[in-house]
């Protein structure tokens, strides 16, 4: 079992760099990197403070980062898009709301990660 949680820590491992070479090369994109990568760090920092074992919790991750890198693709593409049709005066806009955008799919990633690890609540009777 050791060598699973090696190898499934070690694909962890890689699923976030190829992420994050994805996001900066593809994309070209600086904040994208960024909060994919504090993502992961938050993340990682809290991982051994969860309840369950390592590997639900590393698979989890993974698919973070596979869902964080295609919405990320999604929403760049989004932005081309819309600055090719409108022009500069939206690129303001779309300045302003990418953080937004991307709290869009952290927040209830975020949340359902840490409900998927919570203590089962232990039945004892209160006299």
């Amino acid at each position: 079992m050791k060598f699973l949680d090696a190898l499934l820590l070690a694909l962890c491992a890689l699923t976030i760099i190829i992420c994050a070479t994805i996001t900066n090369k593809w994309l070209m994109d600086g904040p994208s990197v960024i909060i994919l990568l504090l993502f992961n760090a938050f993340f990682i920092l809290i991982l051994s403070q969860l309840y369950g074992n390592i590997p639900i919790k590393v698979s989890i991750l993974i698919v973070g980062n596979l869902l964080g890198t295609a919405l990320n693709i999604l929403f760049y593409a989004f932005a081309q898009d819309i600055h090719a049709l409108f022009g500069l005066s939206t690129s303001i806009v779309l300045t302003v709301t990418y953080p937004i955008l991307n709290f869009v799919w952290i927040v209830p990633f975020w949340s359902l990660s840490l409900s998927l690890f919570s203590k089962p609540p232990v039945n004892e009777k209160v006299q």
